[in-house]
């Protein structure tokens, strides 16, 4: 029997999540995610959509700005959050909210992902489960994900 790598396991997880993540896009009945600008001044066709899923995110800061109003949705009932960004390179500080203990929680506060999006194309903010010693080192877990 073959032994999966994590590398595989990611692989297909990644592909499991984008087939999933496709149809909540739209979301049911045409309940659509909540559409925010994080600067309204600059031109759509220099602009990408970074997708907060609800529940687990809460994005606290852009481009080391503290943000007025955090990118969460706290209720896992809700759509989500398309949030509208320039192109280019960013980064972002956040909290993944996941049950256990206090020290489980606090480690998981305040992490940093830095990414690079496209004009015109959608990514999703996720995490990937590799091992239960790789939580908390986010460039293991927190991932922007192109969605199309």
């Amino acid at each position: 029997m073959r032994k999966w790598t994590p590398q595989i396991i990611v692989v297909i997880t990644l592909a499991v999540f984008m087939v999933l993540f496709s149809s909540c896009l739209s979301g049911p009945s045409g309940r659509e995610p909540e559409l925010i600008s994080h600067d309204p001044g600059i031109p759509e066709d220099q602009l990408a959509t970074l997708f907060v899923p609800p529940g687990y995110y809460q994005v606290t800061q852009f481009n080391g700005i503290r943000l007025q109003k955090d990118w969460y949705q706290a209720s896992m009932l809700s759509r989500g959050m398309n949030v509208r960004i320039p192109a280019g390179s960013h980064s972002i500080v956040f909290h993944y909210h996941i049950g256990g203990s206090l020290a489980e929680r606090n480690r998981h506060r305040n992490l940093t992902l830095e990414f690079t999006v496209e004009a015109g194309k959608t990514y999703a903010l996720t995490a990937v489960y590799l091992n239960s010693r790789s939580w908390g080192r986010q460039s293991e877990f927190a991932v922007i994900d192109a969605a199309q």
